[in-house]
């Protein structure tokens, strides 16, 4: 009896804490009524491994295994409370479903020592066995239940299914299977995924130039290579660049590009989530916080590129999306060429690009994506550069300011090549969120440095005699706040790419742009950008 409670008590206790501190009150009935039906099931699961003999060693290690999870998950739910002071969320859930293995490693290193995680991972086989070999030596005492007849019979068999039923229902209100069927279910998000991968080449059908002529189009007038670069977890805030009150540079080459006439920074750029398949998947498409678009009727940017006359590549630093071919390996997979690198530093774009040998005749549009600041932090940074670069000790946040030196050096290689060997007509760098210097990026525990993003733009001089009247409007909107689920329209208008899916408003590089800092927002809506702007 005491063995069957003890996953039943660790439930309450550990969901409780969590729970009632951050008013969860009503998601806590859940457990509290699950925890007897746990008890009875554990208990009922061990007195019929007692009684049969045959696949004893299976239903053990069955019975264990499933035992040893309930203890698992409800501790990790509390340690979860415990590291970032809030509870784990849907959103939460969904990095970790895309995370692999070498992403896992570094999380864990970022908070604990590898030989604390080799002293943990013993506990937890250690705690299984002993799971194990308890239920083993329980089972194998039948008369200690005090069961005097024969098992089965129709009642027993009629009650241990209805039981099991009943058990099973309420199983799937719990965590993580709880969490998972919100994701999967119709309006869920892993559900909006497998709706995108199955739609995408119906509505990329649909795109329309509202201009037949096609005589204003930026392949047509400025032809040459647009890059788009996208960053991975860049905060603004640490940035030389776009934070001058900064004692150190961290920045150098983009310090000197904000004093250009042919670059416009922004710098009140927000991302619209706080992790990275949230954020992209509405950047590159038409869908944004603003406009109530559901991710099944998206066009992406890529498509958009290719209706207006461009051979399109993606270049990744990267790995494709494990969760119902996420919504950013759909995106990137549009592309005409899509190479997904297996290098370890991001100047292996570089490498990339070059091997395409791309000419200067050519309208191409491409995208980078970085592995930029994701952490473990120094495993960003190549160890000659990290020697040669690095920054005082003073500095707090050395380990992740370095990886934003090493970025600035990858971004100046690149613009440096599209310039002598591309014909570059525009290159656009915008990060896919922030980063917080304690919790990193989540969206619970939630703060604006994990949305605070850079975001730049660059337009050669061919571009600007062909469309004089763009960077003078960017860089009056250089105050402006934007969110980068509105890449899509920013984009869009720098192509001159005017189809039935873009909207001015949200363009920039428009006059007409309407985001302001009372009504834009992050989170996907949940948070206004006006909180942090008081």
């Amino acid at each position: 009896i005491i063995f069957a409670a003890l996953p039943a008590i660790v439930m309450i206790i550990a969901y409780s804490i969590p729970l009632v501190n951050t008013n969860g009150l009503s998601y806590l009935r859940q457990f509290y009524t699950f925890a007897p039906l746990l008890f009875l099931a554990l208990f009922i699961g061990l007195v019929l491994i007692s009684y049969y003999k045959k696949g004893h060693i299976a239903s053990v290690i069955i019975y264990s295994v499933l035992y040893f999870l309930f203890i698992f998950f409800a501790l990790f739910y509390l340690g979860y409370y415990i590291i970032y002071h809030d509870i784990f969320d849907l959103y939460t859930l969904v990095s970790v479903l895309n995370t692999n293995i070498s992403e896992v490693k570094a999380y864990l290193l970022h908070f604990i020592s590898p030989l604390l995680i080799i002293v943990l991972a013993c506990l937890l086989v250690f705690f299984l066995l002993l799971i194990g070999i308890v239920t083993h030596k329980l089972a194998i005492e039948k008369q200690h239940f005090g069961l005097s007849y024969p098992l089965p019979n129709k009642f027993l068999i009629f009650f241990l299914i209805l039981f099991f039923a009943l058990f099973s229902h309420h199983l799937m209100k719990i965590f993580p299977l709880s969490m998972y069927r919100s994701l999967t279910q119709n309006n869920g998000l892993l559900h909006a995924f497998k709706e995108l991968h199955g739609n995408i080449e119906i509505n990329s059908q649909q795109i329309l130039l509202k201009d037949s002529s096609n005589k204003n189009l930026t392949s047509k007038k400025a032809p040459g290579s647009i890059i788009l670069i996208i960053g991975e977890s860049a905060n603004r805030d640490r940035m030389s660049a776009f934070n001058r009150t900064l004692n150190f540079t961290t920045t150098p080459w983009e310090n000197i590009c904000a004093k250009q006439k042919d670059f416009s920074f922004m710098y009140n750029s927000y991302a619209n989530f706080s992790n990275t398949i949230m954020a992209v998947t509405q950047a590159l498409t038409n869908v944004n916080q603003y406009n109530n678009i559901r991710l099944k009727n998206a066009v992406s940017l890529i498509d958009v590129a290719k209706k207006t006359g461009y051979h399109t590549y993606w270049i990744s630093m990267q790995g494709k999306g494990s969760i119902y071919d996420a919504g950013i390996t759909v995106i990137a997979e549009r592309s005409d060429d899509c190479i997904w690198s297996k290098g370890n530093y991001d100047e292996e774009l570089l490498t990339e690009l070059k091997k395409l040998n791309l000419s200067k005749s050519e309208n191409n549009f491409i995208v980078l994506h970085l592995k930029g600041s994701h952490n473990r932090y120094p495993e960003r940074v190549p160890t000659a550069f990290w020697e040669k670069h690095s920054l005082p000790d003073a500095d707090p946040y050395k380990n992740y300011d370095n990886t934003l030196i090493y970025t600035d050096y990858v971004l100046q290689q690149i613009f440096k090549y599209a310039q002598e060997n591309l014909n570059l007509q525009s290159m656009i760098y915008f990060s896919d969120h922030g980063e917080d210097m304690k919790y990193m990026h989540t969206s619970s525990p939630f703060s604006f440095s994990m949305v605070r993003i850079p975001f730049w733009i660059y337009l050669s001089p061919t571009y600007q005699r062909n469309y004089p009247d763009i960077l003078p409007t960017l860089k009056n909107h250089s105050q402006a706040v934007f969110t980068n689920d509105l890449i899509f329209d920013a984009v869009s208008g720098i192509l001159h790419a005017d189809t039935n899916f873009y909207c001015p408003e949200y363009d920039i590089t428009n006059v007409n742009y309407s985001i302001t800092r009372e009504n834009a927002k992050t989170l996907h809506g949940q948070r206004s950008i006006s909180e942090d702007l008081k």
